[in-house]
């Protein structure tokens, strides 16, 4: 009997590509209601490690992972909860869910334009010539504490910043920021978030106007944060601080 892997998974869709075009939103697989016995369930990080560079968040509240599935490689049967998969280049896999067709999809997915899926059991193999690079994001069911909360993020009215709304459902928002060189947003409120960052950037970061510091950001360094009223300014003289966030309202 094959076994099912846990892909650790992940939140959210983009309706946008990098450039702001809008793209036709991925299909989603219908979620499955049937019991998968707890003996066959693995992790995919023991099961097959070589694919899965690394974790980049993982607390009570979500997990993040970065996978690179390399050409013809495979990830078998496993059973991943609602996800969003935010491709970090173009490739090209098959996937095969357990649906009442049961029928294999060949899919392109674009660099940037991200994926909701829903909770299935399925499989991924990289049919492509070049390694499948994606972002795997997935809220874990413990709840926020009570009163640590806000009603509703800022971050998309902020002035001094670009934010590209990919995606928004009722539990949670991923959007694109870019910030240039010496410029500052104004103070804005932001709610439980995950940012990961697409290029490298230093930022003074004010937080609720009492406390400033400089932070030095990495490429693919993700960083969680607790709500709260701030401002950031690029300080770099590397460039614009180019970053994703995924900002989780549930």
């Amino acid at each position: 009997m094959n076994k099912l892997i846990i892909l650790i998974p992940f939140l959210a869709v983009f309706l946008f590509n990098c450039d702001g075009k809008k793209t036709e939103k991925a299909s989603e697989v219908e979620t499955l209601d049937e019991e998968v016995p707890e003996e066959e369930v693995v992790d995919v990080m023991e099961e097959k490690g070589d694919e899965v560079e690394e974790v980049l968040i993982d607390n009570e509240y979500i997990k993040a992972i970065k996978v690179n599935l390399k050409p013809g490689e495979e990830l078998p049967w496993h059973k991943g909860k609602e996800r969003v998969m935010y491709p970090l280049n173009d490739f090209q896999v098959k996937l095969k869910s357990l649906t009442d067709d049961d029928e294999a999809k060949e899919r392109l997915f674009q660099k940037g334009v991200p994926n909701w899926f829903q909770e299935n059991i399925h499989s991924v193999k990289n049919i492509g010539n070049t390694p499948a690079k994606y972002l795997i994001v997935m809220r874990k069911q413990k709840s926020f504490p009570e009163g640590k909360m806000y009603e509703v993020s800022e971050l998309k009215t902020a002035d001094g910043v670009n934010v590209v709304s990919l995606f928004d459902n009722a539990s949670v928002r991923v959007s694109r920021v870019k910030l240039e060189v010496g410029k500052e947003t104004s103070v804005h409120k932001g709610i439980y978030r995950l940012t990961y960052p697409l290029t490298d950037y230093s930022v003074v970061y004010d937080k609720e106007n009492q406390t400033k510091e400089t932070r030095n950001i990495f490429k693919g360094v993700a960083h969680w944060h607790l709500p709260s009223s701030h401002s950031i300014k690029n300080v770099s003289n590397k460039g614009v601080a180019d970053f994703l966030v995924f900002e989780f309202k549930i």
